[in-house]
């Protein structure tokens, strides 16, 4: 985009500068609902493509077999520190919107996500060429 050689990118907000300053126009977010960072941007949903949502997320994995009570330990340090003023403005500098779930949850969203993920290439019939 900065260098003129395309016209429509997808981003994670790492052009956020570049947005706010008009450099670039936002014509819709991917996420199911407006984003705090550029609220006056659409979802894809508001603009009409219904079923449209892709939502980018980053998560604090542990080794298969961690005991239940060090990932719950884990879990809720984390939060604690996610929960943070200090953090959450530091994360919102970085267009970043935290969430905090339980262990549960972010593994029903990683099976969710690999079953839709899954499906949309399978019927892409998306091929790699060795």
């Amino acid at each position: 985009m900065l260098g003129n050689e395309v016209d429509v990118i997808f981003d994670a907000f790492l052009g956020l500068q570049h947005f706010k300053s008009g450099r670039f126009r936002a014509l819709a977010v991917t996420s199911a609902t407006r984003s705090s960072v550029l609220p006056d941007v659409p979802t894809l949903l508001e603009v009409g493509l219904k079923g449209v949502v892709v939502e980018t997320w980053i998560g604090l994995f542990a080794p298969a077999g961690t005991p239940r009570q060090i990932v719950n330990l884990l879990n809720a340090e984390a939060a604690k520190i996610i929960a943070s003023p200090d953090v959450r403005a530091r994360l919102a500098a970085l267009s970043y919107e935290p969430l905090i779930t339980s262990p549960e949850q972010f593994a029903s969203q990683i099976a969710q996500d690999t079953e839709r993920w899954a499906k949309t290439v399978k019927d892409s019939n998306f091929t790699v060429k060795k």
